[in-house]
């Protein structure tokens, strides 16, 4: 069990393992619930005892629809992008920005529609 979401779902999809455990915390969680809600989890069981997240893989034929995650913002520096530079800003059709907002954790797209900015966490490729 890793407390690295970004390591853990890589190592995962690379090693085509159906599912991984991390630690319960609130940007884990966070995280788990937006994958899941946009298609690319299959689920997640949350184990309070135990202080743990399951997180199940989608497959679709042998293949996953995430390729990579990486982790953008630390605790340490911070990044965050505004909604005018999110307008400007052209993206690849298969690379989604997840932010964390004042509406909780939404994608690029999304947060161009609600036309708010936000913490930069996660850069999501398919």
């Amino acid at each position: 069990m890793k407390d690295n979401i970004t390591g853990s779902i890589n190592l995962g999809i690379k090693s085509n393992l159906a599912c991984i455990s991390i630690k319960l915390t609130k940007k884990n969680l966070g995280l788990s619930k937006y994958l899941f809600k946009n298609g690319f989890l299959d689920s997640y069981l949350i184990n309070k005892s135990m202080n743990i997240i399951t997180i199940y893989f989608t497959s679709y034929y042998d293949k996953k629809p995430i390729s990579n995650i990486k982790k953008v913002s630390s605790p340490g520096r911070k990044v965050y992008i505004t909604y005018r530079l999110l307008k400007k800003t052209l993206f690849h059709k298969n690379l989604y920005l997840i932010l964390s907002t004042s509406k909780g954790f939404c994608s690029n797209k999304e947060a161009i529609s609600l036309k708010i900015g936000g913490e930069l966490l996660y850069v999501l490729e398919c």
